[in-house]
């Protein structure tokens, strides 16, 4: 086995790792650990392994650009020359990066394994960042099981393995997601190895996308995705039936609405027809318990209107500046990529309250005036299912404690208060339509409703050629989509706020803060390059005045920030023409 060995000067830190030699040279720790110094770096090699004298590739080994060592044997010299030639004759340039779509650069490196015989170049792609944990490995390995050629590991440093080889780092370890796949010399002589430079792109450039799409999470999640940007009929001019819904619709049922000592009673009612015994704390709000899940229940006023709003905490105690150093926008990234797979709600980053942590909030809301029990039954099921989901994905990936990871820690500092409300029965009873008052409409049914409701509106409105309702307010464009699952009928109305964004440094931080401070629907990321807004509701017993509500809060929202968001990112409004392809 080849050995290298690594010293700080400064503060005598040392590490010794073996590895076989594969014509590079590994460097696990660019600097010293302990006090950030550089460090020293000592390789010792056999020679069967190698397939050359130990004092030769001793000596071969120099430092590159950055100050790292790399392998300068003739062999590997050879190799890198012959890359070199092969890529001048294919592409006429001799540079070994070449950039794949703007977000994936391919390397050709030597490749050189004696011990099998095996030399010629390897190709080598990063594709993502994450954060070393065995729900990540699970991962790789689903991905590598659909790749043609090649494979994606993860490693601490530059330099990669074989394609195939797994690498265990420390549970949370910073690690680089690397495409790898070796095309043998033979095929640089002969030329075959375009064809497999090609497909390595191809893929690479398909395992970014799909690891940008999955908002670096360790485990796809397989909610509710967007399959497709929302773009409509082409835009008929401008548009301001929000002003007369708020005036014609919301106002009068505002001044009629119920207040919140009556909302909270019919919570209650609601609960006990669901089975479910939730006590309110102090502040009034009702708690329930799924696995390590929880979700709050609370009446709040956002906007001069009265929402039943559903909350779960999933992450506390992240620490934002660890983060920071390897990705800035790692988490607001994730959470606005993460806010276009939701079935419900959004999930937003925050200052934790009295501490210098941050945490993950996961929300929805409902209007209180039309507050029925089908509604809360469903909304509750699905926020507490998902909130259990992504808790221990989240966790994995981030650190940080789940919601009922705190409560243990802290139930001896506070007063004993009203445990908290299983919701697990509630889920079952669901699968198995069980529960009394709840029904399933189904979407044929529900589309007959909504046009009844768009005609009770007097809204204009567009059909494209899937059968979705397309709304105008202002510049920004709206478009009410029903679908079904096996729980409810839903309806999704989402918003392409901007298309084809010019500057992305910066985008998901902004939206971030957007969604902190709207009250309803969720700012959303698509593939980097696109925004949305987007809110769904249950259809099943969809009131005129809460569509009304969706639509007026949804549309305003599109029509106020589309602009603001376009001065400082570009890309194209939903009312300015699409290019032609």
């Amino acid at each position: 086995m080849a050995k290298l060995l690594e010293t700080c000067q400064r503060c005598g830190w040392s590490h010794q790792l073996s590895f076989v030699y594969h014509g590079g040279v590994p460097v696990e720790h660019p600097l010293c650990p302990s006090c950030g110094d550089g460090l020293r770096w000592e390789y010792t090699f056999e020679d069967a392994e190698a397939g050359g004298s130990a004092a030769a590739l001793r000596a071969a080994i120099a430092l590159d650009d950055v100050g790292l060592p790399e392998d300068r044997s003739p062999r590997t010299l050879h190799l890198q020359a012959r890359i070199e030639q092969a890529l001048e004759a294919h592409t006429g340039s001799a540079l070994r990066f070449t950039n794949i779509g703007g977000h994936v650069d391919l390397e050709l490196r030597p490749y050189i394994d004696a011990a099998r015989g095996v030399a010629g170049a390897k190709v080598v792609a990063c594709v993502g960042q994450a954060v070393s944990s065995t729900g990540l490995l699970e991962l790789l390995g689903g991905i590598n099981a659909q790749l043609q050629q090649g494979a994606i590991s993860a490693h601490a440093h530059a330099y990669g393995a074989p394609p195939g080889a797994a690498s265990l780092h420390p549970f949370g370890t910073p690690v680089s997601l690397l495409y790898q796949h070796v095309i043998p010399e033979a095929e640089l002589e002969s030329g075959a190895w375009v064809g497999q430079w090609e497909a390595a792109g191809a893929q690479a450039q398909w395992a970014a996308r799909l690891f940008a799409q999955t908002a670096r999470l360790d485990h796809p999640l397989a909610l509710a995705p967007r399959d497709a940007y929302p773009v409509g009929p082409d835009y008929d001019g401008d548009d301001r039936s929000a002003e007369r819904l708020e005036r014609e619709v919301l106002e009068p049922l505002l001044r009629f609405a119920p207040d919140a000592d009556e909302i909270r009673e019919r919570l209650q009612r609601y609960l006990e027809a669901l089975g479910l015994e939730a006590t309110p704390d102090p502040r009034g709000v009702l708690t329930f318990a799924c696995d390590s899940a929880r979700v709050e229940v609370a009446t709040v006023e956002r906007g001069g209107r009265l929402l039943v709003s559903f909350s779960a905490v999933l992450l506390s105690e992240l620490d934002l500046h660890r983060m920071a150093a390897q990705d800035a926008e790692l988490l607001p990234r994730l959470l606005t990529h993460l806010n276009d797979q939701l079935l419900l709600g959004r999930c937003v980053l925050e200052p934790q309250p009295g501490a210098s942590a941050h945490r993950i909030v996961y929300e929805t809301t409902l209007l209180s005036a039309d507050l029925d029990l089908s509604e809360l039954a469903v909304t509750l099921a699905v926020v507490a299912e998902q909130a259990d989901a992504m808790d221990d994905l989240l966790q994995e990936g981030l650190g940080g404690l789940r919601a009922d990871q705190v409560e243990a820690l802290t139930a001896h500092r506070r007063q004993e208060g009203p445990p908290p409300c299983d919701v697990r029965p509630l889920l079952a009873r669901l699968e198995a339509r069980q529960v009394p008052g709840v029904r399933q409409i189904g979407a044929e049914i529900a589309r007959t409703l909504l046009a009844e409701s768009l005609e009770e509106l007097r809204l204009p409105v567009t059909l494209d050629a899937e059968g979705n309702a397309w709304f105008s307010f202002g510049s920004a464009r709206l478009c009410a989509h029903l679908w079904e699952d096996n729980r409810a009928t839903w309806l999704t109305l989402s918003s392409p706020v901007l298309r084809n964004l010019e500057r992305v440094e910066g985008v998901a931080v902004a939206l971030n803060d957007l969604n902190r401070a709207i009250p309803t629907g969720a700012f959303a990321l698509q593939e980097d390059r696109h925004i949305l807004l987007v809110q769904t509701l249950p259809a099943d017993d969809l009131a005129v005045e809460e569509l009304a509500y969706a639509l007026v809060t949804l549309g305003e929202l599109a029509d106020h920030y589309d602009n603001i968001l376009q001065e400082s990112f570009g890309g194209q409004l939903a009312a300015e023409p699409r290019p032609t392809p």
